[in-house]
Parts: C-alpha cells; structure tokens; sequence
C-alpha cells in the first residue's frame, strides 16, 4: 500500500472507525509493505509510538493499554528474493534491538516467509542449511524459526550480554541429605476385654436384651428429666414455657402423621372411626337400596387420582421422579421403600 493509498483511507468514512499507520515498500509500493490497522471503537489510539524499522517490511507499534501498560505490535514482511536477502533481514533486525532501545514484541504478525516443515512448502521442500541456523538468523529449518517467545528470549540474551555481559553460572543445588523415616508408634495394648469373649449365642443374645433395657431407661430418665426441666443439658437455658412439650402417649398431628412416643397408633385414629360408624348408622335409618348403599361407598376415579399425585409429590419434594412408582413400591430387600399402595385398596370403593 502506497501513502496516498494511506491518505485516501484516512480522508474516507472508514477514519471513524479505523486508525490506519502504513509503511510503504520504496521499490514497488503496491505490491509490497506493512501497516497496522486498530479500531477506535476497541483500542486507545491516543498516544500510539511508530517505530520505523525497514522501510516497507517491518514497523512496531507500542499502543496504550490498561492503566500504565503497553502493548507492543511486530509487523513484518520479509523478503522473498533470496536466501541471503532473509538472512540479511533478520540480521539487521536483531542488530536493531541489539543496538537501539526498542521494547521487546508482545505480539508479532504479518507474513515470515518462513516454513517450519517441508511439508508446509508446495511444493514441498525445506529452507537451505546455514553456517549458524540456530542463532540470531531465524531463517531456515525447523530449529531457527521457532516462536515469537523464542525470538524475544533471543533477542534479550543478546541484547543482555552485549551491555551486560554474560549472566553467571548458578552452580547446581546440592540435594539435602533425606531425613530418616519416623519411627512407628508403639502398639496399643488393649485393656479392656470383649463382653462377647468365651460366652454361648444364648449368653450374648441375654447380654443384647440387657443393653438395650438399660439403654431404654436411660432414655426413659433422659425424657422425664427435660419434661420436669425443660432443658436438654443441665448447663442449657430453660426452654420457654411457650413451647409445648408433648408427654408420654401424647400424639401431636404433624403433616397429617399422629407423631407422639408411646402413641397408641389405634387410638389416634378412632374420633374418624367414631364419625364414620355415625354416618353409617345415618345412613341406615334411610332404608337405602342395595345400589344406594353402594353409591355411599363411591369414590370418583378423578379423586383417586388426585391423590395418588398429591401422593407423588410429597414422596418427591414436588419433582419429577427418576425412580417409578412400582420401584417405590417394592419391598426393602428388593431396592424399594415399601410405598403404600393406594390402588387394591381404593378398587372398592370405585363408582
């Protein structure tokens, strides 16, 4: 791209959006040069430094990034003419962050003329060997093109040994001598002796029968001692007198449950056995048919099916089952839960 090209890009409407900086080639403008092109929308092109390196193959550009930082942009065009044209290029470039204070490249882009692999070529062939391809040429083989951050290492190297001579060699750490391993702990001797040691299966299932009185009285101990304090542990504050303390066989209907200790689950239940012997003896005076009589039994299918969703989602916290009823159903030994059954029982009272 030539500079009146340049010029006539700034002068168009693409200059509200993009910043354009050129470096035109001398010899044949239109076909060769770098530029480097960023986006008002996007970048801060207030304060940008150009720094002019080759004239039409390579320009850097250190742009205002974040707070005090700075991003560094290569671009670069390589020559194509020769081998020794490339190894002329990188040379002078490598003398040019060698000699001037130049930052190094944070990013480099444009086009090497390079090929790491034959296989990159067509048709395919590799760059001719050099006398140092492994230096500061970068220009053939595998070995010498490497990566941006093998050719900013390069540089600083260089540039470090030409103003401050070689770095000194760190002699090698000497590995510390291992600590011994720990010694392992004394074994445990064990005082206290089995209860189940040296007695018959009649002897231990006594011995269990006896634990499980005592632990039941504690429990028992446990109960009327918080009724009696209404503390949970000596040293608790008194639980308030607002609360309510169920007592021993006293139900207290939680969710539709008769929840209680010592709760006879019977006697929960007879105020609605008490109500429906009322209505049936109601209903008899009447004198009903035997198909009105079975009409007092009906329940619709659709209340059926209400509650077995109802049913549904309480078992599943209101979510979709990833286990089906059936399973639910299933006994505990089979992977179930034992799930009531709502259906053999409700077929009776079918309409």
């Amino acid at each position: 791209m030539s500079n009146a090209q340049a010029l006539e890009i700034e002068d168009s409407f693409m200059n509200k959006r993009l910043k354009l900086y050129n470096y035109e080639y001398p010899d044949n403008p239109a076909a060769k040069g770098v530029a480097i092109v960023l986006n008002r929308e996007i970048t801060n092109t207030e304060g940008v430094k150009i720094h002019y390196l080759i004239p039409g193959k390579a320009m850097l550009a250190v742009i205002p990034w974040h707070g005090k930082r700075t991003m560094t942009v290569l671009a670069i065009y390589a020559p194509t003419e020769s081998n020794e044209a490339k190894i002329e290029f990188w040379d002078a470039m490598c003398n040019l962050w060698l000699t001037v204070d130049l930052p190094v490249p944070d990013a480099a882009g444009g086009d090497l003329n390079l090929a790491p692999d034959a296989l990159d070529r067509f048709p395919h062939h590799a760059d001719p060997d050099t006398n140092n391809p492994d230096t500061k040429a970068y220009t053939h083989g595998k070995t010498a093109v490497g990566t941006t951050e093998k050719k900013k290492r390069g540089m600083e190297e260089e540039r470090d040994a030409l103003l401050n001579g070689p770095k000194p060699t760190v002699p090698p750490r000497p590995n510390p001598t291992p600590a011994p391993p720990p010694e392992p702990d004394p074994p445990i001797e064990e005082t206290a002796s089995d209860p189940r040691d040296g007695k018959s299966q009649a002897e231990i299932a006594e011995l269990v029968v006896a634990i499980e009185e005592k632990i039941n009285d504690l429990v028992d101990q446990f109960r009327e001692r918080l009724i009696a304090t209404r503390r949970i542990h000596q040293d608790d504050d008194r639980i308030p007198d607002d609360v309510h303390i169920a007592k021993e066989g006293e139900a207290v209907r939680i969710l539709g449950s008769f929840i209680g200790n010592g709760v006879d689950a019977f006697g929960v239940w007879t105020p609605v056995l008490e109500k429906i012997d009322s209505d049936y003896a109601r209903w008899a005076n009447l004198n009903p048919t035997l198909i009105m009589r079975k009409n007092v039994n009906g329940m619709p299918p659709a209340v059926m099916k209400h509650i077995l969703k109802a049913q549904n989602e309480f078992i599943n916290d209101s979510k979709s089952s990833m286990i089906s009823r059936e399973m639910l159903m299933a006994p505990r030994s089979q992977g179930g839960i034992d799930l009531l059954d709502w259906k053999p029982g409700m077929k009776p009272f079918y309409c």
